[in-house]
């Protein structure tokens, strides 16, 4: 340990108890890297806050000695948000000791809780009032609310109930000179001023540290079905949504669409699960990367598709990432041409800073500037990450 390093984590563990600050890499290693092995570094300590007036005091403490913060939750970020850099002088600050339901309405169908909580124990507690959040996505017994909301995720309910910016009422944030705004209100209409929530709300971290949120909670569903169709393509799928829609309107909650080598990817590793429509197939392939498979799944009934790009059959892997850089420049530009985004619902992070700058116009870079310097002028929330 650096002997300059000295001061700052005693204080930090003055705050936080002894055994809520790590620095041993044994014990740094699972907060130092990505869950997809893309991303890692090496923080000069994680520190496990309890609560709210602890988050505040170590971000004081840290912004007082000039070190930067990378806020964590459940670490299933996709884009490498969460991730801190190698250089070995950022803190990362884990949330997940701060994972308490603090209130359920359900009068007013709403549910306050910290930024920790896993959204799986979310769910619970929404179910245990007889309600729903309907926030579902595959990383729901590990990714944490504050991850969501700073991401803004989408899942699979998006159709109907929206993103999680459309989930959130009301917010508790620390900024980056510790002071706490409390927004943590249960309104649904509020008309005064700014909405600073949703300023929060998709910045990953970058103006302030989400540590509570009051979410939306809805009516349990008394039945439900879920169909599984074949199409010839994709224009048959988006024609198959439009009749869904016209028939049930917004009591359909979600609308997939997976190509059919995603099937046959998944059932070579699973060999008992048998190909439930076989002979179907809507994918096509690209003269750009010949024999390229397109492994395309997701929501189509909120435009929102994963395009994810699989090596010719008999190509190495690593051969093949090579061209990716290439192929992201192909799919995003085309994206662009037709008003799509380079991102829907996992974030910028590190992954897509380069994107940003490219996609967005000058004036949205501007101005996305100006709020991080208003809000984070010495550049200590999660630098590196979306600017």
């Amino acid at each position: 340990m650096a002997e300059s390093a000295a001061p700052l984590l005693a204080a930090l563990k003055g705050i936080v108890g002894e055994a809520n600050v790590l620095t041993a890499e044994a014990d740094v290693a699972p907060y130092s890297i990505d869950w997809r092995d893309r991303y890692r570094g090496r923080p000069r300590a994680v520190v496990r806050p309890g609560t709210t007036a602890e988050v505040a005091a170590a971000v004081r403490c840290c912004a007082e000695h000039a070190v930067p913060i990378v806020p964590q939750g459940g670490n299933t970020s996709m884009c490498g948000a969460a991730t801190p850099h190698d250089g070995g002088h950022e803190i990362v600050v884990s949330l997940t000791r701060m994972n308490r339901v603090r209130a359920v309405d359900p009068d007013n169908a709403t549910l306050t809780v910290e930024a920790g909580a896993t959204l799986a124990s979310v769910q619970q507690a929404a179910a245990g009032a007889g309600l729903m959040f309907p926030l579902s996505l595959g990383a729901e017994g590990s990714c944490a609310i504050g991850g969501n909301l700073s991401t803004n995720a989408g899942g699979t309910a998006v159709l109907r109930f929206g993103n999680a910016r459309d989930l959130v009422l009301g917010l508790e944030v620390v900024l980056a000179d510790g002071r706490v705004w409390n927004g943590l209100r249960a309104l649904r209409k509020d008309n005064t001023g700014y909405d600073l929530r949703q300023l929060f709300v998709g910045s990953e971290g970058t103006l302030g540290i989400i540590t509570a949120a009051v979410l939306k909670l809805f009516p349990r569903a008394r039945t439900s079905a879920t169909a599984f169709a074949a199409v010839t393509d994709v224009a048959s799928a988006v024609d198959l949504l439009r009749l869904l829609r016209d028939a049930i309107g917004d009591r359909l909650t979600g609308f997939e669409l997976i190509s059919a080598e995603c099937i046959a990817l998944t059932r070579r590793e699973l060999r008992a699960m048998p190909d439930p429509l076989p002979g179907h197939a809507w994918y096509a392939l690209d003269a750009a990367f010949p024999g390229l498979r397109y492994v395309t799944f997701g929501h189509l009934g909120d435009g929102n598709l994963h395009y994810n790009l699989a090596a010719p059959q008999g190509t190495r892997g690593e051969d093949f990432i090579g061209g990716q850089a290439r192929a992201n420049r192909i799919v995003y530009d085309l994206v662009a041409r037709f008003g799509g985004s380079f991102s829907a619902e996992h974030g910028v992070g590190q992954l897509k800073r380069e994107e940003l700058t490219r996609y967005k116009s000058p004036l949205e870079v501007e101005l996305m500037r100006r709020i991080k310097r208003a809000l984070d002028p010495e550049e200590l929330l999660n630098p590196g990450k979306v600017l």
